[in-house]
């Protein structure tokens, strides 16, 4: 059985607590152990018996740890009574953050996208190669669909599709990348699911290339989210 370094937290909770906060609390005393050996300076590491891994070698599997954990713990901050949640499998998670766009309206700005309202959206009034970007988490998901919600408008049926996900911005020019080729989103006043061709990990998601059904190729989404599969850990 592996040591615990850490100082776990739950024997502090009641009793009749919810057993998912007991893991919960473990799982944070943990992630502060990692983020504080994170800190620790070079010398510290080489007395504390690392002096085998090289500095670049232990960065690197504290910030994998690290990473591991937030993103268990990303599962535990939804409710199981949740419509969106099957456990089993994964979950959708909406975007944090808009990362950047080809454009936007007044009043439809891109963070709309993400607002949890699909009654607002984000719309750009140009014709040409539309792209925007979102920002899942700061730290790398484990990615297979996307899903967009649609209105009754014809400009939000969206053709020619082209998805990406990376762990950074560049990564999301990279032909290895390419999530999904030439979707076609046409399912009014619902959420379109849209399979990606292989499982991607990463932490953010772009939409290129796409025309909306309208002679004057608007871009209109409503909502965006992510399917983030569960993970299975060593």
């Amino acid at each position: 059985m592996a040591q615990r370094l850490y100082q776990p937290v739950s024997g502090d909770l009641q009793l009749w607590s919810d057993p998912r906060l007991f893991v919960k609390a473990d799982l944070q005393a943990e992630l502060t152990y990692l983020e504080e050996l994170q800190a620790l300076s070079l010398e510290a590491r080489t007395l504390s018996n690392c002096s085998e891994l090289t500095r670049e070698d232990y960065d690197d599997f504290i910030l994998d740890q690290i990473e591991r954990i937030k993103d268990i713990l990303d599962f535990f901050d939804y409710d199981t009574k949740v419509v969106n949640l099957t456990v089993a499998n994964g979950a959708w998670f909406k975007m944090e953050a808009v990362e950047s766009f080809c454009g936007e309206e007044v009043g439809q700005e891109a963070t709309l996208s993400i607002d949890d309202d699909t009654g607002t959206f984000w719309q750009h009034n140009v014709d040409h190669a539309h792209e925007i970007t979102w920002r899942l988490r700061t730290y790398r998901k484990r990615i297979s669909k996307v899903r967009v919600y649609l209105g009754t408008n014809a400009r939000s049926k969206l053709e020619n599709l082209d998805i990406y996900a990376a762990n950074s911005i560049g990564g999301l020019t990279l032909p290895s990348n390419l999530a999904v080729t030439g979707a076609s989103v046409a399912t009014e006043d619902a959420w379109n699911e849209i399979e990606f061709t292989t499982e991607q990990i990463g932490r953010y998601v772009r939409f290129a290339g796409f025309d909306s059904q309208n002679t004057l190729d608007q871009a209109r989404i409503r909502e965006v989210e992510a399917w983030v599969e569960t993970q299975e850990y060593d």
